[in-house]
């Protein structure tokens, strides 16, 4: 709701007119995947611990570069592959207690 109050201003629905189905995604990003999600992450932090959903907000640009490759054709860069193993690794690090002072 705040998101959408502090970007009013500068929208303007009357000349863009947007039909049905678009109000039904608008809905949908809303309800289901801001809402929801967030309920679900944040009554799921008493169950698995903040440690592992800190460990699961770095995935977030993993997943999405992966989304878009296999839904949008995106080819992935050796940037984006060398990020996307330097946060997998360091996921598995934080998980396994890693440490280099051992």
């Amino acid at each position: 709701m705040a998101g959408a109050l502090a970007t009013f201003p500068i929208t303007s629905i009357a000349t863009m007119s947007p039909d049905v189905r678009q109000w039904q995604f608008i809905v949908a990003l809303g309800v289901v995947h801001t809402a929801f999600l967030y309920w679900l992450i944040y009554s799921a932090i008493s169950k698995i611990g903040l440690g592992t959903v800190a460990i699961l907000t770095f995935l977030y640009p993993v997943s999405t570069v992966v989304i878009d490759y296999l839904f949008f054709d995106h080819v992935i860069s050796i940037g984006e592959s060398i990020g996307a193993m330097l946060i997998l690794v360091s996921a598995v690090g934080v998980k396994l207690h890693w440490s280099p002072w051992r």
